[in-house]
């Protein structure tokens, strides 16, 4: 009779680990190595409030005016989810290939995706860090709290009021964290495609235009025609726009769409799509390339 070594001397399932404790496993390593750059963790969990702080809160125009505001609050969020993503997973995946340590790790019976799992699932609670002081220096300086008053017609007191104001906000949360999806899906792309110096540049290329022409940095309502046209077709406005209609300002859509709201569901759709699809093709052509 021949041994099954897959069986461990209690039973078969002794010697398998299961996908969710190793994914909480690597996901802890890669907290701890993000931990171990305060510097850079402590610039992308405080950018965005302190952009909005320094920007937003001190003109009255943008600050006293709850449209204004929930528009700045919407395009803070949405670039504080791609700066982390961009930045923080796509600089630390590139260092990482070039680690020992990491070549390593590659090479021990886990699958791929469950490192990467792992590296992705701290990402998200980063951009959910980032959110948080950026949240509470809207509420505290701006008239975002008018505006999510506003909500569906609720009222601007009371219980009713308070809990319709805090589930625009949490919805506010929820879209900005899954809207980072392309985000990340691109970031991988770039962080096993090039070397980290390389990366740390091409991350800045790509960050600089999904910012701009999505409407992060100006509202899109002083874009020129084939600006506003482009913009559109990038899932930083998809983003924004879904943000912004949680928190109660309205689904906006290019004037050709007929309305229904489709035009950013599908476009975020097709870049997350697209992103996670690089990503997993940029994985595998490093993995031949490194290993075979």
């Amino acid at each position: 009779m021949t041994r099954d070594d897959s069986r461990g001397p209690n039973g078969p399932d002794e010697a398998r680990v299961p996908s969710a404790r190793l994914v909480r496993a690597h996901a802890r390593a890669q907290g701890q190595v993000l931990l171990r750059s305060p510097a850079q963790l402590v610039f992308l969990l405080l950018a965005p409030a302190v952009a909005l702080l320094a920007i937003v809160a001190p003109i009255d125009a943008l600050a006293g005016d709850p449209t204004q505001s929930a528009q700045a609050f919407a395009q803070m969020a949405v670039f504080g989810g791609l700066a982390v993503s961009v930045f923080g997973l796509g600089i630390n995946a590139a260092e990482e290939r070039a680690s020992a340590w990491s070549t390593y790790v590659r090479t021990l019976p886990a699958s791929g995706w469950i490192m990467t799992a792992g590296r992705l699932a701290v990402t998200l609670i980063a951009v959910a860090g980032c959110l948080l002081p950026l949240t509470l220096a809207a509420l505290a300086t701006t008239a975002l709290p008018e505006a999510l008053g506003h909500v569906s017609g609720a009222a601007t007191s009371g219980a009713a009021g308070a809990l319709a104001r805090l589930a625009s906000m949490l919805g506010a949360w929820v879209v900005a964290i899954v809207g980072c999806v392309p985000f990340l899906g691109l970031a991988l792309i770039v962080g096993y495609s090039f070397s980290p110096s390389t990366t740390v540049a091409m991350t800045q290329l790509l960050v600089v235009p999904l910012a701009f022409a999505g409407g992060l940095v100006l509202p899109p309502g002083v874009f020129p025609p084939w600006l506003e046209a482009l913009s559109w077709a990038l899932p930083t406005r998809a983003v924004r726009e879904g943000v912004l209609a949680v928190l109660g300002q309205g689904f906006v859509e290019p004037v050709w769409a007929g309305g229904g709201g489709w035009v950013p569901v599908l476009v975020w759709a097709a870049w997350a799509v697209a992103a996670l699809v690089g990503a997993a093709r940029a994985y595998a052509r490093d993995e031949g390339r490194r290993f075979r």
